[in-house]
């Protein structure tokens, strides 16, 4: 059974709207992507390929061998999709930036992808055309491939310095269209469960998560003193959270009335 394009921000939306009335007025409801599920042009228009572009090929990787080669192609159907949105009632949305098709090397001072440049213009406009606010963060995973065989990746002492150039090349193209910015989505996630299945359980998660933390103060700071001198805008980072509840074993030091309080 093929799903329809956005059934499952549709029926989000339908049960946002049952719950919406116990939320404060201001309360932002939106929808989020990341562009290596939706964009699909993996290597089109000057883009180079991720980390996860290069892992979705190997053979076993994924359970079907799906890749995003194509994926719901938002990158030559994006008008339409906003359109479904537009229909749909959806005021805001959260999407991120693909790295390698800003910067396809990835590293400091390698060239900007223009053609990269003017599709994320293009994307952010038409959102703003139909009434709806985009969030940009600016990294959701897709790592250029190129720093993961020249640079080991996160872990490299450079990392910091090329997610910095990279940044200022969104924040000087986008700025004017994208007031609210995430740097990471959900370091924690990077650093444990990333694509690297074999990865040290030693150190380099911890250097992963130091080096993205350090990144992200670095952004931060960059951004309010040279992008932001209005204070119109807004940078932050997403973080991932579970719910936690007490274990109301009677061997531990609290009791299950303690759990249940």
């Amino acid at each position: 059974m093929r799903i329809p394009r956005y059934s499952f921000a549709l029926l989000l939306l339908l049960a946002i709207s049952s719950v919406s009335s116990q939320f404060p007025r201001d309360f932002i409801w939106g929808t989020a992507t990341a562009a290596l599920q939706i964009e699909g042009a993996w290597i089109e228009d000057g883009k180079a390929p991720s980390v996860w572009d290069n892992l979705a090929h190997l053979p076993g990787f994924t359970a079907d061998g799906s890749t995003p080669k194509v994926g719901p192609d938002s990158y030559h159907r994006f008008e339409e999709d906003v359109k479904l949105m537009k229909l749909h009632g959806v005021k805001h949305y959260r999407m991120s930036i693909s790295w390698p098709r800003i910067v396809p090397q990835g590293k400091k001072g390698k060239p900007v992808n223009q053609k990269g440049v003017d599709y994320y213009k293009k994307v952010f406009k038409t959102l703003l055309d139909n009434g709806i606010t985009p969030y940009a963060t600016l990294y959701h995973w897709d790592l250029p491939m190129n720093l993961v065989i020249k640079r080991r990746g996160i872990e490299s002492k450079y990392f910091v310095e090329d997610f910095l150039h990279y940044a200022e090349v969104c924040f000087k193209e986008f700025g004017d269209m994208v007031k609210t910015w995430f740097t990471f989505n959900e370091i924690w996630c990077m650093a444990l469960l990333g694509p690297l299945k074999d990865r040290d359980r030693g150190r380099k998660p911890y250097q992963i998560a130091h080096n993205s933390l350090v990144a992200h103060a670095h952004t931060v700071e960059l951004y309010r003193k040279k992008f932001n001198k209005d204070k119109k805008g807004k940078i932050g980072i997403v973080l991932n959270s579970s719910m936690m509840y007490p274990n109301p074993c009677t061997c531990l030091l609290y009791t299950s009335d303690a759990a249940d309080e």
